[in-house]
């Protein structure tokens, strides 16, 4: 005899009647339109464009820009457009010139906002589209002859920043660091903004290429390890620009960005900041966690435990169901949840690093004493010195298996920020 469970659905008729009615009536929403006038000049035309816009979707000083663009320069808003959708889509064997690379897709936006500080020395964008509309900074009068002449500024720039050549030797400089992908980039800002600094001492300074390329690592690794254009980063990034904006040469200008980069990276921040920031970091793309997984890759280590580089099983070109390569707890999850630790401290930046899936299927949620003493009878025997060389390699105390939790992630947290230093002195 079959068995029949019947449902009860209470049904509110007079909310179902209230929402018909509401679709109903959108058949007679009221809709307006704007007709310009033929005769309008296009200044008039991108004005009531952008004002319209801005009561209703919200943009920002960057659509506004590109608004301009498009008005008064077709041609060059459908090369920004194709230069970010470029650097998209792999290239084909036939294609000789690409922006394409894993670090970064820029977006329009992006673009704009490194003319503007290239070609005017500017960050904030609301300055920017008053340059661009012809605005005098003296009169504060807006004037057709200025506006003609600062887009041929921003045409000449379009044309430097989107130099493929120019681009990918930039990216050479964050990859060269062991930011091999999009993954271990903390902020698409330190990037940008890298790069307005990279053009300037390129093109505008003619500094020294390896001096250059020097510089601009020490910077980016500042700025990315410190969170500098996190916050208020139009504001920041102005204050930046305008330290080299007297510079008369390249010296002057490499002299300017490295007293930024001395008294940001300063012995308190080695010794005391890093390691109090790795201490309360359990995001793994977190700008302190990037730039020690990005040290392991620059160092050559191998994963724990392993003999496969962590760069090679960091490729972004491989795309597999489940990483061959995962962040692993170096105290396991379940082993540390059984004692009553809470997750965030569990997923401390700390007690993280990378290991072949395997391993860490094996590791499961054992004692570190435990595993580890498995994995060193099994594998190591005869070898202790490789298998602690593995774990300096990761900063890992030699006898971590022997320490509390909290004992073991203060003390990790040191050996974390020595690797880090490790890299910035590298750079020198």
């Amino acid at each position: 005899m079959g068995l029949f469970v019947i449902y009860l659905v209470t049904i509110d008729v007079e909310l179902i009647s209230s929402r018909i009615n509401k679709l109903h009536s959108l058949t007679s929403y009221p809709f307006q339109a704007l007709e310009i006038n033929a005769e309008v000049d296009e200044e008039t035309v991108a004005e009531v464009f952008t004002r319209i816009n801005s009561k209703g979707v919200t943009l920002n000083q960057s659509d506004f820009i590109l608004t301009l663009i498009s008005v008064f320069w077709e041609k060059g808003r459908r090369e920004i457009d194709n230069f970010c959708q470029n650097a998209k889509i792999p290239p084909d064997a036939k294609t000789k010139d690409s922006p394409f690379n894993h670090i970064i897709k820029p977006v329009a936006q992006d673009i704009v906002r490194t003319i503007i500080g290239l070609g005017f020395k500017r960050s904030r964008m609301k300055d920017a589209y008053a340059i661009l509309k012809g605005r005098d900074p003296d009169t504060n009068k807006y004037s057709s002859v200025l506006r003609i002449k600062q887009f041929e500024v921003f045409k000449e720039t379009l044309y430097k920043v989107t130099d493929t050549t120019i681009w990918h030797s930039f990216l050479k400089i964050i990859q060269s660091l062991g930011f091999k992908s999009s993954g271990l980039i903390a902020s698409k800002n330190s990037i940008i903004n890298s790069y307005i600094f990279y053009l300037l001492g390129r093109l505008v300074y003619n500094v020294d290429y390896k001096e250059l390329d020097r510089l601009i690592a020490k910077w980016f690794f500042m700025s990315s390890i410190t969170s500098r254009y996190s916050g208020s980063s139009e504001s920041i990034m102005e204050s930046d620009l305008n330290k080299i904006k007297n510079a008369k040469n390249g010296n002057e200008f490499k002299d300017e960005l490295l007293n930024i980069i001395n008294s940001s990276l300063t012995n308190d921040f080695w010794n005391i900041s890093l390691p109090n920031d790795l201490l309360v970091t359990s995001n793994t793309i977190s700008p302190v966690a990037s730039a020690f997984f990005a040290s392991l890759i620059y160092n050559g280590a191998n994963a724990l435990f392993s003999d496969k580089k962590v760069c090679d099983l960091y490729d972004p070109t491989l795309k597999m169901k489940k990483s061959s390569l995962d962040k692993h707890h170096i105290f396991p999850k379940e082993y540390l949840k059984n004692l009553g630790y809470e997750l965030t401290l569990i997923n401390q930046i700390t007690n993280l690093t990378y290991l072949e899936y395997i391993d860490n299927i094996k590791i499961s949620d054992t004692s570190p004493k435990t595993y580890y003493t498995h994995i060193k009878d099994k594998y190591f025997k005869g070898k202790e010195a490789e298998l602690e060389q593995s774990l300096i390699t990761h900063g890992i105390p030699l006898n971590f298996y022997e320490l509390d939790y909290r004992t073991f992630i203060k003390e990790r947290g040191k050996n974390i920020s020595i690797i880090i230093k490790k890299l910035y002195d590298s750079i020198i």
